[in-house]
């Protein structure tokens, strides 16, 4: 639900500065989708797993990826405002 709510306008916000927006049929032939990230753990988008293999990120980096321990009171918080 909430993707379908603001699609329209990221789109419209990325255009606006100057992305260019592609079907997935041509995203999906660039080369980093052949990556297959050594990590452990697997399981996480293919984002994750390349800024785990740098090493980096270690910091940062939150496991599980998305989870609702720390993303729904935030987004709660969020949808409060924005749906007034």
């Amino acid at each position: 639900f909430i993707n379908a709510s603001f699609l329209g306008e990221l789109l419209i916000h990325f255009k606006k500065y100057g992305w260019e927006l592609i079907n997935a049929s041509d995203a999906f032939t660039d080369e980093i989708y052949s990556s297959q990230p050594q990590i452990i753990p697997a399981g996480e988008s293919l984002v994750w797993a390349l800024a785990k293999e740098t090493g980096k990120y270690e910091s940062m980096l939150r496991y599980p990826g998305e989870d609702s321990e720390y993303e729904e009171m935030p987004l709660n918080e969020f949808l409060k405002t924005y749906y007034r």
